[in-house]
């Protein structure tokens, strides 16, 4: 079947350019085709690029640009444009679907060229080009019956196209579509799959948090107990002693365990805050690490 495909092709270059290209485009269409692209990689841009430059390379024209369709934003948008000059310019199009040539080529899903695109009704000019005799060939790239985009092929000056130029690019943007849904549907895979990897991340980050705001709960309890110890004793030993010196030291105690229940506090207020937004936080199962810090308490029994 292969050999079937790339012996026509062949043929379609053989009588386009004369039997001294015909080992050429055997050779070309067999080694360099946009199946081997696919093979090779799956990045689109890549896919693109040599699409626009292979294709440029075998049809022999002065341009190509490849338009992609946005379904979002219902628009055929240049993703490359292999040409001289005026690329810029031609990136910076933007072409609803019937709207010039390339749009009325997606919008009827068939391939057509134009011999004399300034004196075709639909054609329009490229802000910042200058306007010059022309020839448009474009063809649409359809998978699974839905048009991708337009491959859109140009010779400047007096040279046109033929049928055998529509036919060859017909079937070259069979196999560019394949590789292009090929690199979409792996882009989309990848973009899903590094999403599940960062929300993995993230859940296992919060589980972490989780885990240590529980322990520093569970701390913050414990350590307020034993300024509770402290805090009882020293203001104990305030009512029994009157030494000034002896007052003042115990004073500085008794404000260092109080400074220490509030830094406690703080702890578990922020850890409170925490778990509320932790989508960890209510799972089944999980001790609750926000329980409230008791005030500091001392009893006067030994």
């Amino acid at each position: 079947m292969r050999e079937e495909i790339v012996a026509r092709r062949a043929g379609l270059v053989e009588r386009r350019f004369g039997i001294s290209k015909t080992p050429y485009a055997v050779e070309w269409l067999s080694d360099n085709g946009s199946s081997h692209v696919a093979k090779d990689t799956l990045d689109l841009n890549t896919i693109l690029t040599t699409i626009a430059k292979q294709i440029r390379q075998v049809i022999q024209t002065d341009e190509c640009t490849v338009f992609l369709y946005d379904d979002r934003e219902n628009l055929l948008v240049p993703a490359v444009c292999d040409a001289r000059t005026y690329v810029e310019e031609m990136l910076a199009v933007r072409l609803k679907p019937g709207e010039g040539i390339t749009g009325s080529v997606a919008l009827s899903g068939r391939g057509e060229f134009v011999n004399d695109a300034e004196a075709d009704p639909r054609a329009l000019t490229v802000p910042g080009t200058p306007p010059e005799q022309s020839a448009l060939l474009c063809v649409p790239l359809i998978s699974r019956e839905r048009v991708l985009g337009v491959i859109t092929l140009s010779r400047i000056g007096a040279r046109g196209f033929h049928e055998d130029d529509l036919e060859l690019a017909t079937l070259f943007a069979g196999q560019c579509s394949a590789a292009i849904a090929n690199a979409r549907l792996y882009e989309s895979i990848k973009l899903a799959y590094d999403e599940l990897r960062s929300t993995q991340a993230q859940l296992v980050q919060s589980a972490k948090l989780n885990a240590l705001g529980e322990m520093a709960g569970g701390v913050a309890h414990d350590f307020n107990n034993i300024l509770a110890a402290i805090l009882g004793r020293t203001q104990l030993l305030l009512q029994s002693v009157d030494d000034p010196g002896i007052r003042r030291q115990l004073g500085v105690v008794e404000q260092a365990a109080l400074d220490g229940a509030q830094t406690v506090r703080r702890v578990q207020e922020c850890n409170a805050h925490r778990a509320a937004r932790s989508p960890c936080a209510a799972r089944p199962g999980s001790r609750p690490s926000n329980r409230p810090v008791p005030p500091l308490e001392w009893s006067s029994s030994p």
